[in-house]
């Protein structure tokens, strides 16, 4: 016997924003194990990575600049 379900509707796709974003980032909870890596995933993708420091702020090439500082 087999028995038929029907999945949830997916979530509908929210409108991109008309402004577009001055740039993208992807935060980390700890610094990247090489240093090198965060420099290779910006060059590469155009991605700024921040990471969480051991004092609670936040290291990065770009991390002022995307925290408004």
């Amino acid at each position: 016997m087999f028995t038929t379900r029907t999945a949830p509707a997916p979530a509908p796709v929210p409108a991109p924003s008309p402004v577009p974003p001055a740039g993208l980032l992807r935060s980390l909870e700890i610094a990247a194990a090489e240093d090198w890596s965060a420099k290779a995933v910006h060059d590469a993708f155009s991605v700024h990575v921040l990471w969480r420091t051991p004092g609670g702020g936040w290291g990065g090439r770009a991390a002022t600049v995307a925290l408004g500082g």
